[in-house]
């Protein structure tokens, strides 16, 4: 993002940030390369799944216009996509929406990041990264897939053939669900380290992680925020991620903490990594002064209210009709 005031908005994703390149490049070198607008939309479907995946504030109409424009059925164009969405079929039965991105797609692909399998370049075989990279640009080779046996007394189901597009898309769908194991058992490590009778959750965790577990921080974070109800902090021994879903002075939770001094954090308001916190029990001294119980309450803002007897089957319909415009 550009930071220094000559462009009004800091609030993009890195895809989205590439896109304005390409915007630019085509405007100024339409004629001499003979580019055309269908050529510069071409990877808006990843646009969209960049700035979902990246939790980038959809309040922002320029970041809602790309996550939203991007999910229309004309820019469908990555088969990898297509084939990690036909992976989540039950999932994505209402379609492709921000919440269906964000909550099934996104987060097999962030998976192969933090728990795909790495090369093994005696075997010849190549990362799952990689292989998700590479069907993401849309590369072609084909793949020997052996499916496992349902009972150990079945007979051995015959080999098939996958396109890369497809193996990236079962290799994702298997790193999440690793992931989540993974998680699980951390988080059930932590709980006995919980003081909770503080106002906030901090769990030094550095001892129980694995390195790959260290880029799973958030998620862990984000287990014990919903389990204790209240902001958490996850330490890793480089540092750590904090999450929070509190109201009042902590809806923008990022600048409350950083105000007090004792702790540097820097990503999103209610999301965000730790950089510094040198001094753990002055830091869990300033929350338990100054965060009040009201504010340690789960709440989404919302425009309006209505009273369940004014709702109408014909308001329902007409909000259906804008499904894709919501989820986060």
């Amino acid at each position: 993002n550009c930071t220094d005031g000559s462009y009004p908005n800091v609030n993009l994703s890195g895809a989205t940030v590439v896109q304005k390149t390409i915007d630019a490049f085509v405007e100024k070198y339409s004629k001499e390369y003979n580019l055309n607008r269908e050529q510069r939309d071409k990877y808006l479907d990843l646009v969209s799944l960049g700035t979902i995946a990246d939790s980038i504030d959809l309040a922002n109409p320029e970041a809602r216009y790309y996550a939203v424009e991007g999910l229309k059925p004309k820019y469908e164009n990555n088969e990898c996509i297509k084939e990690i969405c036909l992976q989540a079929e039950y999932e994505m039965k209402m379609g492709k929406t921000i919440k269906t991105i964000g909550f099934n797609i996104a987060p097999c692909m962030k998976a192969i990041v933090r728990y795909g399998k790495p090369a093994d370049e005696k075997k010849g075989i190549q990362s799952e990264f990689e292989i998700l990279f590479r069907a993401l640009i849309n590369e072609q080779e084909t793949f020997v897939y052996q499916p496992r046996r349902k009972c150990k007394d079945d007979p051995k189901p015959e080999s098939q053939y996958h396109s890369l597009q497809k193996t990236s898309a079962r290799l994702a769908t298997n790193a999440h669900s690793r992931q989540s194991k993974a998680v699980s058992i951390l988080v059930d490590k932590l709980v006995d380290k919980v003081d909770k009778t503080s106002q906030v959750v901090i769990v030094n965790a550095t001892e129980d992680m694995e390195d790959q577990d260290k880029n799973s921080t958030g998620l862990v974070a984000n287990k014990l925020m919903t389990r204790f109800g209240k902001p958490a902090f996850v330490l890793n021994g480089k540092g750590g991620s904090g999450r929070s879903n509190a109201i009042g002075r902590l809806v923008n939770a990022r600048d409350f903490f950083n105000s007090s001094g004792l702790i540097e954090v820097k990503g999103h308001p209610r999301a965000f990594g730790i950089k510094s916190l040198p001094n753990v029990k002055a830091f869990l001294d300033f929350c338990n002064k100054n965060i009040l119980d009201e504010e340690l309450v789960n709440a989404s803002e919302v425009d309006f209210e209505v009273a369940p007897d004014k709702i109408r089957q014909k308001d329902i319909n007409e909000i259906g009709k804008y499904l894709s415009l919501f989820g986060s």
